[in-house]
């Protein structure tokens, strides 16, 4: 079952028992980030960022090579991906703008 076929009720009671850890799982970790940032990282995309780098910090879980996600390191990076609030569109930054 994929996140969008839940309901909001097992998206909250998934959410309150991501809450009660400090460390997440791959699929943990993108389930927080999808809804508690809005970001889109699948499991998928959290393997190969940790395997090319760009994805959030993690740690290896104790005794075996499964990565562990701190939230609090998750919220930081979320942060970071998502940038600054604006107040204006004019504030965005422009892409590949040359200028």
């Amino acid at each position: 079952m994929t996140t969008t076929e839940l309901s909001a009720e097992e998206i909250e009671s998934r959410l309150r028992l991501i809450g009660r850890k400090a460390n997440l799982n791959t699929a943990e970790a993108s389930f927080y980030l999808l809804h508690c940032h809005g970001l889109t990282q699948s499991p998928a995309t959290l393997n190969r960022k940790r395997s090319v780098g760009g994805g959030p910090p993690f740690r290896p879980a104790p005794g075996t090579k499964s990565p562990l996600y701190p939230k609090d390191l998750l919220d930081t990076w979320a942060a970071e991906v998502l940038g600054a609030p604006v107040s204006s569109t004019s504030e965005v930054p422009r892409r590949g703008h040359r200028g």
